[in-house]
């Protein structure tokens, strides 16, 4: 599968849609995030289904696996006075959904 940003695919398309024809996938990012897959057009439903949810199972995994930052000194700094440095950073995670 190959990925490409929006400006690169915007510059060489052709070469994309010819690499799209040949039969690989085409992950088009914005930023570093995917927004867009491009498949050939004659592939069969379920194949499109299946690789579709292959593609979330793998954004899901990524997203999991990253650890919580905190390099972003004063961020939380209204906080500072209600929680423990313990209990803040337990908050955090939990405002974040780990």
């Amino acid at each position: 599968m190959t990925r490409v940003g929006v400006r690169d695919l915007r510059d060489r398309l052709s070469h994309y849609l010819k690499l799209v024809k040949a039969g690989e996938q085409v992950v088009v990012t914005e930023r570093g995030k995917a927004i867009a897959l491009l498949v050939s057009a004659e592939r069969g439903g379920t194949i499109e289904v299946r690789d579709f949810v292959e593609f979330l199972l793998e954004r899901r995994v990524c997203k999991r696996g990253r650890k919580l930052r905190q390099d972003w000194a004063g961020a939380l700094r209204k906080y500072r006075d209600q929680y423990t440095s313990l209990e803040l950073q337990k908050k955090a995670l939990e405002w974040r959904g780990d």
